[in-house]
């Protein structure tokens, strides 16, 4: 779990969201959650790697997406990066946690990923990162939602 100095994030009035990574079950990162919002914080619920598994660094499940939407009022952002520890994977995953209503997707991005001094193989080009984004823009307006994407992304 993100949270700023102390034990209460809210306390220290700043404007940056407190980033709630998933627990093993959505029953303590509920619990998480209220703890931060008792304090004043603003919170968003990182759906973030659940499970070790051996052909992917982490499993990501998804499910966990509209669950935590039903069981909170808050944003959940997917981290496709972490949850896969494959580049390769990471766009996939991407659009299918769109899809299942996450509010954002927080993906690790590198102009060379094999020189990164680490996450490198989870990393996307720049490149990639621009059509993945002009790829989920399209997966959202097919499910009725709406991409905010800065002006550079749409050239």
């Amino acid at each position: 779990m993100e949270t700023h100095e102390g034990d209460n994030p809210g306390k220290y009035g700043s404007s940056a969201p407190n980033l709630v990574n998933r627990q093993t079950n959505e029953k303590d990162t509920v619990i998480n959650v209220n703890g931060i919002e008792i304090g004043g914080g603003e919170i968003v619920i990182i759906a973030g790697p659940c499970a070790v598994e051996n052909n992917t660094r982490n499993t990501l499940d998804l499910s966990a997406v509209p669950v935590l939407k039903r069981q909170t009022h808050l944003p959940v952002i997917v981290d496709p990066s972490h949850g896969t520890g494959h580049s390769w994977l990471v766009p996939a995953m991407a659009k299918a946690a769109i899809a299942a209503g996450a509010d954002g997707i927080m993906v690790e991005v590198h102009n060379k990923p094999l020189e990164a001094l680490s996450d490198g193989q989870q990393s996307l080009y720049p490149e990639e990162f621009v059509q993945l984004v002009k790829d989920i823009d399209k997966i959202a307006q097919a499910i009725g939602r709406r991409l905010f994407l800065h002006k550079s992304l749409l050239a």
